[in-house]
């Protein structure tokens, strides 16, 4: 289980579940909509996820 994550590894993790590459500016626009949603946390240079259920799936 991930407690935090970087952004370049959030971004490496999903073009790998993915299998695909991923747009920065697309990356950084979904992401922002997860911490809007307040999905994600975002503290200094780290996300978080907020709620633990989802931290159980993960």
């Amino acid at each position: 289980m991930v407690n935090e994550t970087r952004w370049r590894e959030l971004k490496a993790i999903t073009e790998s579940l993915l299998g695909r590459e991923v747009k920065d500016w697309s990356f950084t626009h979904a992401l922002k909509q997860l911490v809007n949603a307040r999905l994600v946390r975002k503290i200094n240079d780290y996300y978080f996820l907020i709620d633990s259920m989802y931290k159980l799936a993960s």
